[in-house]
């Protein structure tokens, strides 16, 4: 970064400080089967949910709904094969988004279940 060279090391630590940590919005949506859509980044919760639904209708699926919002953290969705079971999660980093998605595609019957998408703000 430009700033942290022409300014001193503390007063550098002290913009950086200052500005706070950059908060975004994400969404995960779901439809049948393996059909989902996601936003990350957005300003606005709403908007994130806007796109991550109208990613998932593009793939041809007008049924979805959203299923993880995420505001400081992060979401997964996990599929087991190409139309079983599915799990979805929130946690505070992606390793355990992601292996709590995993346990749930799990625990509603699935066998071979994989991460679809992730998605972090944090």
């Amino acid at each position: 970064m430009q700033i942290l060279r022409t300014m001193g090391g503390a007063a550098a630590l002290a913009v950086l400080l200052s500005a706070g940590p950059a908060m975004a919005n994400s969404a995960i949506a779901v439809g049948q089967c393996d059909r989902y859509g996601y936003a990350y980044g957005y300003g606005s919760m709403g908007q994130a949910r806007a796109e991550a639904l109208n990613q998932c209708a593009r793939e041809g699926d007008r049924t979805c709904q959203i299923v993880v919002t995420v505001h400081s953290g992060c979401g997964a969705l996990a599929v087991s094969g190409n139309c079983g079971s599915r799990g979805w999660a929130y946690a505070p980093s992606r390793g355990e988004a992601e292996r709590i998605a995993l346990r749930e595609c799990i625990n509603h019957g699935g066998t071979n279940c994989t991460i679809r998408r992730w998605v972090c703000d944090n």
